[in-house]
This record gives C-alpha cells, sequence and structure tokens, in this order.
C-alpha cells in the first residue's frame, strides 16, 4: 500500500477514499506555482515574465518482499522538494520577427529527509540527497518560417515515450494526475522551418549533447542528431514522425549506436459545449549495437526494442 501527499504553492484540492478492508487513502494535488508570475513587464515591444514555484511530496511504504527469500523494498518515509525559478522574455521586432530568451533552474530538486538507498537495489526512485539543475537557457530567433536557436533546453516528443521533458504534471483543466521531477535535458541546436502549407507542415533538425535522462549513467557522454516533421504541431489535431540516431559512449572504449523512430498523433473532439476528448497515440522503435556485456562469442549486441502508449 502507498500513501502519498502531494503539497504545492496554489490551491489545494484534497480526494479521500475508503478501500475495501483496508485503511484511508487521502491523495492531494494543486497546481505547482502561482496563478501569476512574480514578476511581469510589457510594452510594444518586449514582455518579460519571472516566476518562483515550490512543490514537494511526502511519501511512505510499508515493505514489499521481493523474492522468495524475503528480501524487503523498506523505506524511510520520504520529503521530495522541489524549488525553481524561471523567467521568459520575447523582443518582437515586427510581425513574425522575434527573439526569445528562456531560463529555468532548479534550485533544489531531491530528497532532504528520508529516502532509500540499498546496493541490493537498482536505481531507487528516492535516493537521499539532492542537487541544483539547470533545465533551460536558451536563445531562439524567429525570421517569418525559420526559427533558429541554441542552448540548454529540455527535449520533449508526443506522449513522452522516448524524450519527455518531464514539465506535464496537473494543472487547472487538465487530467495529469503525477507529479514529475527533472526531466530529459539537453545542450541542443535546432533549426525549424515552418508551419508551411494547408497542411501547416513543420520540419527541424537538431543535434543534442545529452545532459541527463534515463539511460545516461555516471561518467556516460552521450549525443544525438534529431529529425521531426509535424503537422499541425500546435493544433488539438497534429500528427508527425521523429527520428533519433544516437551515440552513447561508456568509456573504455565500449559504445552503444541507435536509431530511434517515433510516430505520434493527438485527436481532439469536443463533446458537448465545454468537455473535449483527446486521443492520442505514440509508437516507437529503437535498433542499434552496443559493446556492452560482451563475450568471446559476441563482443558486440544487436538492439530490438519496440514500444507504444
Amino acid at each position: 500500500m502507498r500513501r502519498s501527499i502531494s503539497l504545492f504553492t496554489g490551491l489545494l484540492i484534497a480526494m479521500s477514499g475508503l478501500a475495501m478492508a483496508g485503511p484511508v487513502k487521502t491523495v492531494a494535488v494543486s497546481a505547482p506555482s502561482a496563478e501569476g508570475p512574480l514578476l511581469a513587464y510589457k510594452n510594444a515591444e518586449s514582455n518579460l515574465k519571472a516566476s518562483l514555484s515550490t512543490l514537494a511530496r511526502y511519501e511512505s511504504f510499508d515493505a514489499l518482499p521481493t523474492d522468495r527469500d524475503g528480501t524487503q523494498y523498506a523505506p524511510d518515509a520520504a520529503m521530495n522538494l522541489r524549488f525553481r525559478i524561471s523567467a521568459d522574455y520575447r523582443h518582437t521586432f515586427q510581425k513574425y520577427i522575434w527573439l526569445d530568451a528562456n531560463f529555468e533552474h532548479d534550485v533544489y530538486t531531491g530528497v532532504p529527509y528520508g529516502g532509500f538507498e540499498d546496493d541490493r537495489f537498482i536505481d531507487p526512485q528516492d535516493a537521499p540527497g539532492g542537487e541544483g539543475q539547470l533545465r533551460k537557457a536558451k536563445l531562439a530567433m524567429r525570421l517569418g518560417y525559420v526559427a533558429f536557436g541554441g542552448g540548454v533546453t529540455t527535449s520533449q516528443w508526443g506522449l513522452g515515450l522516448l524524450a519527455n521533458s518531464g514539465d506535464h504534471g496537473w494543472a487547472p483543466g487538465n487530467a495529469n494526475f503525477s507529479d514529475p521531477r527533472s526531466g530529459d535535458r539537453v545542450l541542443r541546436g535546432y533549426v525549424l522551418v515552418g508551419p508551411i502549407t494547408p497542411l501547416k507542415l513543420a520540419l527541424s533538425v537538431a543535434y543534442d549533447e545529452v545532459l541527463g535522462d534515463d539511460v545516461l549513467v555516471d561518467d556516460d557522454e552521450a549525443t544525438q542528431l534529431i529529425t521531426a516533421l509535424m503537422i499541425n504541431p500546435r493544433g488539438d489535431r497534429t500528427a508527425g514522425i521523429y527520428t533519433a540516431f544516437r551515440t552513447q559512449d561508456h568509456g573504455g572504449g565500449k559504445t552503444t549506436d541507435v536509431t530511434a523512430i517515433d510516430v505520434y498523433g493527438k485527436w481532439t473532439q469536443k463533446v458537448g459545449s465545454h468537455y473535449p476528448l483527446v486521443t492520442a497515440l505514440e509508437v516507437a522503435t529503437v535498433t542499434g549495437e552496443t559493446d556492452l556485456g560482451p563475450n568471446p562469442d559476441y563482443p558486440s549486441h544487436d538492439i530490438a526494442q519496440v514500444g507504444a502508449v
């Protein structure tokens, strides 16, 4: 059984229910930031917004047996905190020509109290300790149908099956029941063309140095070349294909080279006069080769994965 309490800045909405022959479970969710920016400035050409947000989650677990010998996963109760500052600036030179600057930094993200650390278990979710984490420090220029830019940023595609920015938690008006932390962070340079044609096609090419994601472990280095083609990318009905060519250096002369292809689509249909029904699908394949886990017969191994959500 898991008891979870999330405390955020903003209005707290609590829901509780009684499970059959079990204890009461209480879950609390609210917006992760105040309703308005901490600082805002706007004139005919410039728009600046700066925000400060706090987010906390308290978790406790009953001990869980993990094997036939009775080895238990028994973490202490944990407090998970995040303090974030952010700023967004846009300077508009004329219609369809503007400069964007974005900054986002988690001053602290982690577990200052409690958590779990045991060498018998791999990658515990709430290991004790915390750190500062730069998420965005980037510039982008829009010149009509062409945009280009670079800097530190988060990476997101579709529903987040391959690239997940960690930005999609609960907010007023959506049905996300989640409390994300961190996310995929990269040092990126990119060029985008679009939207063009009646289909509102957009094509982008990017090159990343990976700063942190699910498969980058300590001392690894990874780079990736990404292409993406989208139809109506900002619309309620959209589809696209994303391709990433990734090389990950594990040290000691060992590397992993993969090609990931991800197809995503979303369809939004209004039900009645007030309720949107959103249907989305994402399917991804990963193929390639790795030098990890070699043996005399197979110094390298093929990779083939398929996933969908």
